[in-house]
């Protein structure tokens, strides 16, 4: 088929491919076929939420509505936290537009009678979208953050940090070397089972409930779809995987997806902050990668370690049970984002003016 043009690795082929043997199979698949029969674009369309996450529930999406609709049609990988529409041209070029506004109008038009709600939009298919539809609804939802390294060789961008972070990332480096522990970039495939475990350990640890049963066939379901693509930064102690992050290489940057650890081994070691920022930040050095997405929310970690934060929005088309002001929700959404770290809350608001 044609290729698509750049887009987040929760739009590709191999994230369907992951829902789709999870069994979160989209109700409609859009392709916008050419006269030769290859999909020139890639549009999930979901008649129903696809996962039991709660922040993708209409109750979160629609919080400060004044009344929420029953029911909703999702259009995107629901998972990922970052929706765009993969198409053959960039969404902002005049063909994209044309494209993405019939795979906007198929959708509307084919669909059941209830709005289209586009979760987690990045920036990008924001201003797509709002060229397009001007009239619909987009309110701020999120954040998420990307460490683009300007300096390749990882050396460089410890010089470039300023003095006192640069003082924490080597005493975390200390600390991790210290430990003792020994490190490798692994094949997922080989290791699904473990690295189950320790996310599920993690995810315990913070009052979270990931059982092994469900996380394992997922992973295998990336490990199968991503190949060589899906890494792990690992430590092992005494030829055991006791911590690990996730890395799912895709056009020019580098996804983590999810972390896990032994905390009763690696506890006190910096084991997260290695194998989750400082490994990965190194690896696309060397692989000429331009950076890392460190996934939704903003926290001082990332950002004073040089992540740029991006807002992700909520669109909204077709029709609501009551008019929304989108301008009016914005404060308090703001203001959420502001408790979580001031300072990111701070970029996002700089970004909208």
């Amino acid at each position: 088929m044609t290729a698509l043009a750049p887009c987040s690795v929760y739009a590709s082929p191999r994230w369907l491919a992951v829902q789709t043997a999870g069994g979160r199979a989209p109700s409609r698949l859009l392709t916008a076929p050419d006269a030769a029969g290859a999909p020139r674009a890639w549009l999930p369309v979901h008649d129903r939420l696809p996962t039991r996450n709660p922040r993708y529930r209409l109750a979160w999406l629609c919080r400060g509505f004044p009344e929420a609709p029953e029911a909703a049609s999702y259009v995107g990988l629901a998972s990922g936290y970052q929706t765009e529409i993969a198409t053959v041209a960039e969404p902002g070029d005049p063909g994209g537009a044309e494209l993405l506004a019939a795979l906007l109008g198929e959708a509307l038009r084919d669909g059941p009678r209830q709005p289209l709600v586009v979760p987690y939009a990045t920036d990008r298919l924001a201003r797509a979208l709002a060229r397009i539809a001007p009239d619909a609804l987009c309110v701020l939802e999120a954040a998420d953050a990307w460490l683009i390294n300007p300096h390749p060789p990882f050396e460089a961008w410890l010089a470039a940090l300023p003095r006192e972070t640069r003082r924490i990332v080597l005493q975390d480096q200390r600390r991790f070397a210290a430990a003792g522990f020994a490190e490798a970039v692994l094949p997922l495939a080989p290791h699904v089972g473990r690295f189950a475990e320790l996310v599920s350990l993690h995810a315990r640890r913070y009052g979270l409930d990931e059982p092994v049963a469900q996380l394992a066939p997922h992973l295998a379901d990336i490990a199968a779809a991503f190949g060589d693509d899906a890494v792990l930064f690992a430590a092992l102690h005494g030829g055991e995987l006791v911590a690990a992050a996730l890395g799912l290489v895709h056009g020019a940057h580098l996804y983590m997806r999810m972390v896990g650890n032994d905390h009763a081994v690696v506890g006190g070691t910096a084991a997260h902050f290695a194998l989750a920022f400082y490994r990965p930040l190194g690896f696309c050095a060397q692989r000429g990668l331009a950076g890392v997405h460190l996934g939704l929310s903003i926290d001082r970690t990332k950002r004073a370690l040089g992540a740029a934060i991006q807002p992700l929005w909520t669109i909204v088309l077709g029709d609501l049970p009551a008019r929304v002001d989108a301008s009016a929700l914005l404060p308090a959404r703001l203001d959420a984002l502001t408790r979580e770290d001031a300072g990111g809350a701070a970029q996002i608001r700089e970004q909208l003016r």
